[in-house]
Parts: C-alpha cells; structure tokens; sequence
C-alpha cells in the first residue's frame, strides 16, 4: 500500500508556484473546510479476494465516498497485485488516486533483437534505456487513466525530494510531480501526479538460445492530487492530512510477500518444466488460488506488532511533503525541525539554526560557537 501525509501549506514545496504556468478561468474558490472542522470516520479496507484480511485503515470525511479497484492478478508474475483507489469529495470536485506499480523493461542478450512496444507480461512496459520518467509518467499513468479526458494537456513536470527517502527506504531514482489540466464534468480539473521512477535492476537468465537480461525500472509510489476550478492548492493541506491517518496493516503485508513468493517460485518451476510463458502463467495462476487458506489462517491469527514502524512511516511522508526534516543535539537529546535539503546543520549558541552543504566547520575562525545537529532519519 502507498504511505502518504500531512503538510503545512506555508512550507510546502511541492505545490506549483503561482505563475509558473497559466491559470484556470479566475473563478472564486470555493471555501476549504478547516481541518479541525471536518467530520471523520474510520474507513476499514479489507483484501478483496481474502476478504477477511485486513488491508489498514484511513480516517475519510463523513460524506466522502472511496473507491477501491485492487485486484489480485496472480499471472503477473513481477508484482500480483493491482492497487488503485480514489478518495472523492460529495460533489467529485475534489478528490486523490493511488496508481498501481509497473515496471519498465528492456531486454539484453540472446532475446535483445525480438520487437517489443507497449504493455508485456502484467505491470511490465516495453521500454529502452533511455526511457525518462517524464515518459513513464504519461505512459503508465496519464494515457490509461486520464487518456479518454476532454481537453487533456500536460502543463508541465519537475523533479522533486526523493520519495522514497519519506518512507525510510533507500531506493536509488528519479522522483517527479508532473501537472496535467483536463475539462471534468464542466469544470477545470488541476491534478498533479507523483511518482517515483527507479534505478535500473538487472536479472538474467539462461534458456535453449542462451543468457538473456532483463533490465527494469520500477514506476513506484505513484499517487495524485486534483482538485476543480483552481482550488487545489487550497485543498492540498486537507489532502494530505488525510492520508496521514493511513495506517497498512502489517499482516496485509506479510500476506503480500508470502503470495509474491509463491507466485515467483511457482512460475519459475513450470518455465523450468518446459511451458511456455504465457502458459506457465495461466496454469500458475490457477494453482496458487487453490493453495491460500491456510496462509489466510496463520495470517489471521497473528498479531500487528508494528505500530511504532507504521508511526515512523506516516511521519516520514509528513515530513517529506512539508519540505522539512527533524534534527537532534547530541549534547542535550532536544530536537528540531528544519528545512529539508541539506547535508549538515549547526546550532548557533544564539539558538539559530543553520543548513550547509560545505564540510567545513563553522567554528573555525568564528566567535560564534556552533554545535553540529544530526539528522533523524
């Protein structure tokens, strides 16, 4: 499941600045309902194929309506389930998606000369190595999500913080927000799609005509905000406030990689025993689905023992989406937040806090004595 977050609408850098592109028609936006205001409720979401397996939780506004498409697909072999939700306000003028995972791919070797072009197997898009993430943004997402939209147009697209950085995970990539405009329902609709495009992994294998590799760039942690008539960015605050009360449940998760695996393995094995691909597939897919409930009734059984991970998780994207990070006085254990960016901070004795690129050492040749912070994440 995606992890998202909350912001602080003074320090958010991801919103586009006014001006960098056209406006909408100058319409008066409507009113935002504060977010002390709003009335939430707790939205459970269960496994729609093991329906008694407990995906998470979020908090959604009385009135909101969820729509939730995920499936399992136990043929696609690379990543067996399809995420796709949208949170919508009352009048659908308002409303955030989450977009499945895919994987941009290239082959090598004994199969590097065979034609490829568009979707393959499942998530996996044919692609070479020059494929940018600007243009697996809009293949993957825009054209089958938005491609049928009146008027649609991309505005634009920049490079923004590492999002995997806010969900503590080290991935290597490219993250970017691309803005595209489209006419919904009579209404202007300003949607700005995240994502985060991967460094490239290599795998290989060995068949009758030899060694063949595949490279791959995973399209991760794609996810947007849109809102009508000018007004998102009034109503990105809310947004991500209320992506903040997402909370996976980590049994969901344990269940995600047992079926990866098994999918995976069993895949293999009938390659192995001589199937062809898309056959293998099939015939692996119908097998697995036979093999789950006792998986299911382990999983059940168990108790989520993450809480504090799942806490770390939610700040992380808060952070992230605020443009800030936390920092720690070795000396005394205080904390403190700054603006993300930079490789080192100092505390001045006057209480200032400074960020910096440079390795030099302030106290050098100052009066003014710095005490070095360290970063928290």
């Amino acid at each position: 499941m995606q992890r998202f977050w909350r912001l602080t609408m003074a320090l958010l850098p991801m919103v586009w600045p006014l001006g960098v592109y056209a406006q909408t028609a100058a319409t008066a936006v409507p009113a935002v309902p504060k977010i002390a205001d709003l009335r939430l409720k707790e939205v459970e979401v269960f496994d729609p194929k093991y329906k008694s397996v407990r995906m998470g939780s979020f908090a959604m506004p009385e009135g909101w309506i969820f729509e939730d498409h995920s499936v399992w697909a136990y043929d696609q072999i690379y990543y067996p389930f399809r995420y796709h939700t949208t949170l919508r306000s009352p009048n659908g003028r308002v409303f955030a998606t989450s977009f499945p995972t895919y994987s941009f791919m290239y082959p090598s070797g004994a199969l590097a000369d065979r034609p490829r072009q568009g979707p393959l197997l499942g998530p996996i898009i044919a692609a070479t190595r020059n494929t940018t993430a600007a243009q697996a943004v809009h293949q993957a997402i825009v054209v089958p999500f938005r491609g049928k939209a009146k008027d649609l147009k991309v505005i634009g697209w920049r490079n923004v913080p590492p999002l995997p950085a806010a969900v503590a995970n080290k991935q290597q990539g490219e993250s970017i927000v691309m803005r595209i405009r489209y006419q919904l329902g009579g209404s202007v609709i300003d949607e700005d799609i995240y994502a985060f495009f991967e460094k490239v992994f290599t795998g290989s294998y060995t068949g009758p005509m030899g060694t063949s590799y595949e490279h791959h760039r995973w399209l991760r942690y794609a996810h947007s905000y849109a809102a009508a008539d000018g007004a998102l960015a009034a109503w990105y605050p809310t947004l991500a406030y209320l992506s903040t009360t997402v909370q996976p449940d980590p049994r969901w998760q344990e269940l995600f990689m047992k079926v990866y695996e098994q999918v995976n393995a069993e895949f293999w094995a009938r390659i192995k025993r001589g199937y062809d691909n898309i056959r293998a597939a099939g015939e692996m897919s119908r097998a697995i689905s036979a093999q789950n409930d006792a998986m299911i009734a382990s999983l059940r059984s168990r108790s989520a023992s993450s809480n504090a991970s799942q806490e770390r998780l939610s700040r992380g994207f808060n952070e992230y989406i605020r443009g800030v990070e936390r920092v720690q006085d070795s000396s005394t254990g205080k904390t403190y937040e700054v603006t993300s960016g930079s490789n080192y901070y100092w505390r001045s004795a006057q209480g200032s806090i400074v960020g910096t690129n440079s390795t030099s050492d302030p106290n050098v040749g100052s009066t003014t004595g710095w005490e070095r912070l360290t970063s928290m994440r």
